[in-house]
């Protein structure tokens, strides 16, 4: 997730917000071995989208603290303004809006990063996950969800002259709807994380992880992995994050289909990409004809925020697939309250694709 300026911007060029190129890869081998024959019993369906729930604020302005000396009460100062920030966002409408983009496709599998949870002290004041549920449901749509919960921020807040504690937990999801069936979950937190701030009592890491979720459909069973990778201003973070990720797809057995989503921070022909290419998973937006188009992000414009997709981040990977079509960005379209037309509920634009699989052998 990132908001900039058109200055930002510039200095994202020079820096590299996300993993840049290395090589141009041979696409033709990069599926090599991910896609396979269709069979004799025919194939099986899903339907997987994979969408970043960054909704209009963010921790960014806290990474400053933990690289540069400061006090608590700068800290607090801070905070004061996050908070701010996070009410202008207006996160229940935007949660609302893309409730209702997601139920015009309504995938079976829904895979979701920057998951949410905010209080003040013990009172939960926003949770995504909950959120988003309810808005789905409300347009008849039921789904189970299975959540990776990462440890707290905790930040000291005065609200109303009253000393409190604000803080965020950040997960993944995975919500699989109720013709799906959840089989098992489990999942890894990396090591590698950006952090700590030293003038908080915690040691407080900003934690990212894996999340793995075995599914079954019509008696055939895939693996899904859902994840969210460190920008590539963290460099060094990023780098060991995406290769626990490398070392964690490669842990299980190949034989089951796999299917790989998130937002990966990284762009086609990286050192992540290569290497996720290469167990091998195929980037299925590379198996039909339409050109990938960007999925991220928003720039400030003329005072406003506005949608401006610049770079494909967002991916769906898979293995032991025939086929795939349908794929395309999108899935965030609908309008913010008072906000531009041309501001989208989520700095991402999200991805879905329908994917074909061998049907299992009795």
């Amino acid at each position: 997730m990132r908001r900039c300026s058109l200055l930002c911007w510039s200095w994202i060029v020079l820096l590299g917000a996300c993993e840049g190129d290395e090589k141009t890869p041979d696409l033709a081998a990069l599926s090599a071995g991910a896609v396979v024959e269709e069979g004799v019993g025919g194939t099986v369906e899903l339907e997987v989208a994979t969408l970043n729930l960054a909704v209009g604020f963010g921790l960014e302005r806290l990474s400053k603290y933990i690289l540069m000396p400061a006090t608590v009460e700068d800290l607090s100062a801070d905070t004061a303004s996050l908070v701010d920030e996070m009410s202008e966002a207006k996160p229940a409408e935007r949660l609302a809006a893309l409730a209702k983009a997601l139920a015009e496709d309504a995938p079976e599998v829904i895979a979701l990063q920057e998951v949410m949870r905010v209080r003040f002290g013990e009172e939960v004041v926003h949770d995504f996950l909950a959120a988003l549920l309810e808005g789905l449901a409300a347009e008849g749509l039921t789904y189970e969800a299975a959540y990776q919960e990462t440890e707290p921020l905790t930040l000291p807040f005065w609200r109303e002259g009253v000393a409190t504690e604000l803080s965020f937990n950040e997960g993944n999801a995975i919500l699989v709807r109720d013709e799906v069936e959840l089989v098992d979950e489990e999942g890894r937190i990396f090591e590698a994380a950006v952090g700590p701030i030293p003038i908080l009592e915690a040691s407080f890491k900003a934690e990212r992880g894996v999340q793995r979720v075995r599914i079954r459909k019509q008696g055939l069973d895939v693996e899904l992995y859902n994840t969210h990778l460190e920008i590539g201003a963290f460099a060094g973070v990023h780098a060991s994050q995406a290769e626990e990720l490398v070392e964690y797809l490669g842990s299980f057995q190949i034989g089951t289909p796999r299917v790989l989503l998130g937002d990966l921070n990284a762009v086609l022909g990286s050192k992540t990409y290569l290497d996720l290419a290469s167990l091998p998973m195929a980037d299925v937006a590379l198996l039909v004809e339409t050109p990938p188009a960007p999925t991220c992000c928003q720039v400030l414009f003329e005072g406003e925020q506005v949608t401006v997709p610049l770079q494909r981040i967002d991916y769906i990977f898979a293995s032991g697939l025939t086929s795939a079509s349908e794929v395309r960005t999108g899935l965030s379209d609908g309008a913010v309250p008072g906000a531009s037309e041309l501001l989208h509920p989520s700095d991402h634009l999200g991805v879905l694709a329908t994917l074909r699989f061998p049907k299992a052998v009795e």
